[in-house]
């Protein structure tokens, strides 16, 4: 039988893919073989990190995800969560040995949007770029919205809306019967309870009212700027400062994509 090619899918942590339940769908429906990645080890709260793989990986199979086709290199390699910034390295290399263990050919990646919405996501940005350009998948490669706090300040944020700025949206409206089943499976993250009851009523609103999967396009030219302008999310919280990103990022992006994201504020 041939083997399928691949629809390869990067999160940077568990429950992650809540950002994309319908595109993993839709790959398998356009007889692609998803395979979903996970870059840190999901223990920068108080839940363990074995607890959310596994609560990811219920999810993932009962999307139609294989067993075999779910990985952890953020558990294997130890990549700490809310620091893949300073481990892009070691977690590229675990991606290719993942990808090159797959034996098939990768046709569609799917990664974080450049949106200023958790240190992690920007960082995993910029490794899945970093692959796509590998692979010369830039054309066929797409990135998802999570949250992300532009025009907002105080730690506020949206959920799942697409910056302008990352160039024009794929819409797919969604049929009810997914609206639904995907809000159930929203609810299959009790590790993450505290983070759910405030994404739970924003990613509720958005398939309920808007019920559609948005995906964006890449550029190498977009990581040169700041996702949006003023503070992002990860500042407003504490969490990170651009600026500390930029020079953790540098090295990486300057030698796998020819450029990187400026210091500049």
């Amino acid at each position: 039988m041939p083997v399928p090619p691949l629809a390869v899918f990067l999160f940077a942590h568990q429950d992650d893919e809540f950002g994309c339940f319908a595109a993993i769908e839709a790959a398998r429906a356009d007889g692609l073989r998803p395979v979903c990645l996970y870059l840190t080890d999901g223990g920068g709260g108080r839940a363990s990190p074995q607890a959310r793989c596994d609560e990811s990986r219920r999810v993932l199979l009962s999307l139609g995800v294989a067993a075999e086709d779910i990985h952890f290199p953020g558990i294997s390699e130890r990549l700490p969560d809310g620091g893949l910034a300073g481990h892009l390295p070691a977690a590229f290399a675990a991606v290719q040995q993942c990808l090159l263990a797959c034996q098939a050919p990768v046709a569609r990646l799917l990664i974080h949007a450049w949106e200023g919405g958790h240190q992690d996501h920007d960082a995993a940005h910029l490794l899945g770029l970093a692959v796509a350009h590998s692979l010369d998948l830039l054309p066929r490669t797409r990135q998802f919205a999570l949250y992300h706090g532009a025009g907002l300040r105080h730690g506020l944020f949206r959920v799942l809306a697409p910056l302008a700025a990352n160039g024009p949206c794929d819409r797919t409206r969604l049929p009810w019967a997914s609206r639904l089943r995907y809000l159930r499976l929203c609810c299959g993250y009790p590790s993450q309870w505290k983070s759910w009851l405030g994404l739970l009523p924003f990613v509720g609103l958005h398939l309920l009212v808007q019920g559609t999967q948005d995906l964006q396009p890449v550029s190498l030219e977009r990581i040169q700027d700041r996702p949006h302008p003023g503070p992002l999310l990860y500042e407003e919280r504490g969490a990170a400062r651009w600026a500390e990103l930029v020079a953790a990022v540098t090295p990486f992006a300057a030698t796998h994509l020819g450029t990187a994201p400026t210091p500049a504020v």
